[in-house]
C-alpha cells in the first residue's frame, strides 16, 4: 500500500500537491489552534476555525465555478481578453478573501473579548495566520502568482482593518459564514 501511495504522489502535478498542501493546511491549523489554545480554554476557537474552513472551500468552489461559467459565456479567456479575465479572478479572490478574513476577525474577536494581553495576542496572531492558510486554498484555484500576491495583501490589510473595526465586517461579511 505504501508504494502505491508513494507511486502516486510521485506522479502528481504541482497544482495536485498546492490542492494536498491546502487541504493539510486547512486540517492541521485549526488542530494545532486548538492544541495550543487548550491551556486557556480557548480551544472552541480551533473548532470553529475548522468549520470556518470547511464552509470557505465550499464558498471558494462555487464562486470559482460561477466564475468560470460567466467567462466561459461571455467568451472572456486569458488569451482574447487578459485584462478582463485576470481582473474578475481577482474581484473573485479578493472577495473571497475579505469574506474569511471578516470571519478570522469575528471569531478572534470573540474569543478575545474577555482574554489577558498575552491570550489577546495569540488569538490575533493566530486570525491572521488563518488568512495565510486561506490564500492557500484560494492559490488551489486562482493559481497566479498575481492572484496569491494580491489575496496575500489583502489578508493581511483586510484582517487588521476588521479586527480594529468589526461592525463593517458583521454588516459585509457576518453573513456569510
Amino acid at each position: 500500500m505504501w508504494s502505491a501511495l508513494k507511486f502516486l504522489l510521485d506522479r502528481a502535478s504541482a497544482d495536485a500537491w498546492q490542492l494536498i498542501v491546502a487541504v493539510a493546511l486547512c486540517l492541521l491549523f485549526p488542530a494545532l489552534a486548538a492544541l495550543a489554545l487548550w491551556p486557556a480554554g480557548e480551544a472552541g476557537v480551533g473548532l470553529r476555525l475548522l468549520k470556518g474552513f470547511g464552509v470557505f472551500w465550499v464558498s471558494v468552489f462555487v464562486v470559482y465555478l460561477v466564475a468560470a461559467w460567466v467567462q466561459r459565456r461571455l467568451r472572456v479567456d486569458l488569451y482574447s481578453h487578459p485584462d478582463a479575465f485576470v481582473l474578475s479572478n481577482l474581484l473573485a479572490s479578493g472577495a473571497l478573501m475579505l469574506g474569511w478574513t471578516a470571519f478570522a476577525a469575528l471569531s478572534v474577536q470573540g474569543a478575545a473579548a474577555a482574554a489577558g494581553l498575552w491570550l489577546k495576542g495569540a488569538l490575533y496572531l493566530l486570525g491572521l495566520l488563518s488568512g495565510v492558510v486561506a490564500c492557500q486554498v484560494l492559490g488551489s484555484f486562482y493559481t497566479g502568482h498575481v492572484y496569491r500576491l494580491a489575496c496575500l495583501v489583502v489578508a493581511c490589510a483586510g484582517f487588521i482593518l476588521f479586527a480594529a473595526w468589526p461592525a463593517p465586517a458583521r454588516a459585509a461579511f457576518g453573513w456569510l459564514f
